[in-house]
């Protein structure tokens, strides 16, 4: 595989630096890339880094037979999901010869699903980021990459985003070249191990129930694991009225 063939798809910021970083380091291993319909930012950032825009397609087109027959014209060895917010569904799923490698944000198995930098902070178990191969279940695919992060009490679940999109794009740079050797080794996830979660479980954890009994520790961790600026917090509600609630932790010095 020393002649690298990849498609990416690529979303947000963790796609754009992808992108920039291939076409800055080995242009010639992309072969196509695939764009969030209306995403005309990265579109133009391609264009104007010279990707021709017959090299590019939109999410509405990858199921069709003229995107689908590529994979028969040429040896397209990885399909990378660089942020993609989709679910890769049959026959796109085994398309590529070696592959689609997905970008995680959690230490897999744990997390595994939605929402994993709110779950390390309430279930207290590792975070981090992960490069895997993904197959018909929920993220529990083969890992071939990983990146533990640390936590502390001034994390919240929008610092611990922000901390993985750096990590990420770091693990997935230090080990391109690896992966475009198809010189990797697949690690399969623990039968039993870890943890799944899905977008209804935040929200039904996301209320405080002002009559419950919380330890102080869960009523932290459950408050700053769902401070993220410009979302939803974590709620309460009384006399028909309802409120949110964010919390800031500092570091103090004992005195």
């Amino acid at each position: 595989m020393s002649d690298a063939r990849i498609i990416v798809f690529a979303h947000s910021h963790v796609g754009e630096h992808v992108l920039k970083f291939i076409l800055e380091e080995h242009a010639s291993d992309l072969y196509h890339t695939v764009l969030i319909d209306g995403d005309e930012k990265l579109y133009r950032m391609l264009i104007k880094m010279g990707v021709d825009s017959k090299s590019i397609s939109w999410e509405s087109a990858i199921y069709g037979n003229r995107f689908l027959n590529m994979f028969n014209e040429v040896d397209v060895q990885h399909l990378i999901l660089a942020w993609w917010p989709k679910i890769i569904k049959k026959p796109l799923l085994s398309a590529p010869t070696a592959g689609i490698i997905n970008f995680h944000p959690s230490y897999l198995p744990f997390n595994r699903g939605k929402d994993p930098n709110f779950w390390t902070i309430v279930e207290e178990n590792p975070f981090g980021v992960s490069l895997q191969l993904i197959d018909e279940t929920i993220d529990g695919g083969d890992v071939i990459y990983q990146r533990a992060i640390n936590k502390s009490w001034t994390d919240t679940g929008e610092t611990l985003y922000n901390k993985a999109l750096d990590e990420i794009l770091s693990l997935f740079k230090e080990s391109y070249n690896e992966i475009r050797l198809g010189k990797y080794i697949r690690h399969k996830q623990p039968v039993g191990d870890g943890s799944i979660h899905f977008r209804k479980d935040l929200e039904r954890v996301s209320e405080i129930q002002l009559e419950k009994k919380y330890t102080g520790r869960e009523i932290l961790n459950l408050l700053r694991a769902r401070t993220f600026q410009s979302h939803p917090a974590c709620y309460f509600i009384e006399d028909d009225e309802k409120y949110e609630v964010r919390i800031d932790i500092k570091k103090r010095d004992i005195k």
